[in-house]
């Protein structure tokens, strides 16, 4: 809370506010100071639930005298950032050796930094009635972590991997499913493509099958709109095109 002119005096500063000029509902377990002369800092002994909302509650009349009787107390209302989570899935991909053997991958962003072993117990998958395991590799910040669901396998007939997400975990509300169609062995398709909006933009493209690095894609593949030159950068299913 800032106020236009000062409100206490120098000596104060650092100082503890009484309850009975700040106070929220529900109760912030914490200590509310002055930072300085003319703003009270709320300090939480812990972080605070998200989504949380709270009022408070500024005793005006007892910092300024002069403050007119319909204006005594200030009232508002403030609440906790939900926490929210974004999952980017790449796309299925395959051993060389073996095409039977698949696995999706993708990545989670989270606005927050959260613990991986917390962000871990969100993803779980399966193949028809088969659990498959999930690994992780965790970015120092804590916000993006990257997945991949292994043990896939790819038959004769289509499947689907379905992947349920929930960020309870974490204290998230959201909840989410998605799936990945894994295509027959005799079937070769594009499962996906999606523009990847980094320093230098690229449209991300996931086959069914892995792409020869020598393979020439000139012609085959192309965005809409645009006559230049393209780049192709092939790894595995996937293949990075370039503008």
């Amino acid at each position: 809370v800032r106020f236009v002119n000062a409100a206490v005096s120098k000596e104060q500063i650092g100082q503890p506010v009484p309850v009975n000029i700040f106070h929220t509902s529900p109760k912030i377990d914490g200590q509310a100071v002055w930072e300085d002369d003319r703003t009270i800092i709320l300090k939480p002994n812990k972080a605070l639930a998200f989504g949380k909302k709270y009022t408070a509650q500024v005793a005006l009349k007892r910092i300024y005298a002069d403050v007119p009787e319909i204006a005594k107390v200030f009232e508002y209302n403030f609440h906790i950032r939900d926490l929210a989570y974004e999952v980017v899935t790449a796309g299925i991909a395959a051993d060389r050796g073996d095409l039977r053997k698949q696995e999706v991958s993708g990545q989670l962003h989270i606005n927050e930094a959260c613990d991986g072993a917390k962000v871990e117990q969100m993803l779980s998958a399966k193949q028809g009635n088969k659990a498959l395991q999930v690994s992780w590799k965790h970015d120092s910040d804590g916000r993006t972590h990257a997945w991949t669901v292994v043990g896939v396998e790819r038959s004769n007939a289509a499947s689907l991997v379905n992947m349920s997400w929930t960020g309870k975990p974490i204290g998230g509300r959201k909840d989410l499913k998605e799936s990945q169609v894994v295509p027959p062995l005799d079937e070769f398709v594009v499962l996906s493509a999606r523009a990847v909006q980094l320093e230098e933009q690229y449209v991300l493209v996931n086959f069914s099958d892995p792409i020869a690095a020598s393979q020439d894609l000139s012609g085959l593949i192309r965005i809409e709109g645009f006559s230049g030159k393209l780049r192709y950068v092939t790894d595995g299913n996937f293949v990075r095109v370039y503008p």
